[in-house]
């Protein structure tokens, strides 16, 4: 998977998948996470075995993003990780645009929105 790093520092969870990722990364660009990642969380009782329990995966933080789709997630990860997957300069599937627009206006990322609206401006006006 293009999203699971091994020197990765926390665990995003959807209904779907696991994405291992970098606190940082997420901190950089989005100032929701930053403040998120910088409260401290208290322990719940959820069922759990192994490695696994409520807050953790493999001893790294475990964030489950409530209300998100894993397309939403997917794509918003990809659109930092990897910068050939979204180019404002060139057509885009509207369901990637509709992602990025979602998640990057929810987790306050303007660097993405900015560029997502005048992708949006100059492709469907």
């Amino acid at each position: 998977e293009k999203l699971w790093f091994e020197d990765a520092s926390i665990v995003l969870a959807t209904d779907v998948h696991l994405y291992r990722v970098h606190k940082g990364m997420l901190a950089n660009y989005s100032s929701v996470f930053k403040d998120m990642l910088e409260m401290p969380t208290g322990e719940e009782d959820n069922d759990g075995g192994g490695s696994v329990d409520s807050n953790h995966w493999d001893g790294l933080p475990l964030v489950r993003m409530a209300g998100d789709s894993d397309e939403n997630v997917s794509h918003f990860l990809m659109s930092l990780y990897d910068r050939d997957f979204y180019d404002g300069q060139k057509p885009t599937k509207f369901s990637v645009i509709t992602s990025l627009l979602f998640m990057s206006t929810k987790y306050d990322i303007p660097s993405i929105r900015t560029q997502v609206i005048k992708h949006i401006e100059r492709y469907y006006p």
